[in-house]
């Protein structure tokens, strides 16, 4: 729900450690809906503005119109300084590898290291900052708004992200919201909601537990041995394919190490 999301996976370029990845993050709608002035795009905006203030509305909040507006424009402020779909899949544009201590001392409003330390995450582990230019503009957001302004932005944000959790008065508007945005044509079962709400959020966690009980040596050994046997026939693959250069087999290759 915040404008920047803080997460563990693997080092792009070593597979074998993982590391801190923080990213832009913050909007409820697509970038490029915030960018474009088509009537798809307007529309869209329009969904997300009226869904927005009656779900603050049904939480309490007086001026929810005025609320989810003032979100919105928030939401559009964020979207223009963020990378475009395009750049954050070049894997070498979002690769920037920097300690704690340097992102905090970069990011003194934005309390990075709070994050990090609220998440459990020691302050020796390597972070790759994601978009380095998104986060030096969002620090002049930052003080370009003041706090009521973050305050309606991430009032609407929580209530948007959270209303499929809250009672049946929320669900309704989420559902004709995600209708009207050709989510589905039908709200589905509540038993499927469910557990795409649990593989969402916890699916990791689940996992965890079925491997500690179930995940025995003779198991990882065949699991092993199936992997070894799909990453050679890749680089058999590649190695024989006449329609990669020198340069990009080779880094090929060296991925699948």
């Amino acid at each position: 729900t915040v404008p920047w999301v803080a997460f563990v996976d693997a080092d792009y370029r070593d597979s074998q450690r993982n590391i801190v990845h923080l990213s832009q993050a913050g909007l409820s709608i697509d970038r490029e809906y915030y960018l474009s002035a088509d009537s798809r795009s307007t529309q869209q905006r329009e969904y997300l503005r009226a869904t927005m203030g009656q779900l603050l509305a049904l939480a309490g909040y007086t001026d929810a119109a005025t609320m989810a507006t003032d979100g919105i424009a928030l939401e559009a402020q964020l979207a223009r300084i963020q990378n475009s779909n395009v750049d954050n899949r070049d894997v070498e544009r979002t690769y920037n590898i920097t300690t704690h201590s340097q992102l905090v001392s970069d990011t003194p409003e934005l309390f990075t290291g709070l994050q990090l330390a609220a998440l459990g995450i020691a302050a020796d582990y390597p972070v790759n900052v994601m978009q380095p230019e998104y986060l030096r503009q969002l620090r002049q957001v930052f003080h370009q708004t003041d706090v009521a302004g973050w305050r309606k932005y991430l009032a609407a944000r929580v209530v948007l992200h959270y209303a499929e959790l809250l009672s049946d008065d929320f669900t309704a508007v989420v559902s004709a919201y995600d209708i009207q945005r050709g989510l589905y044509q039908v709200r589905p079962p509540q038993w499927q909601l469910a557990i795409a709400y649990l593989n969402d959020n916890v699916g990791m966690l689940l996992g965890k537990l079925y491997v500690d009980a179930y995940f025995d040596d003779g198991i990882k050994a065949d699991v092993t041995a199936i992997t070894d046997a799909i990453k050679e026939e890749y680089r058999l693959s590649i190695s024989a394919s006449d329609r990669l250069g020198s340069e990009t087999r080779r880094s090929a290759l060296h991925k699948l190490d």
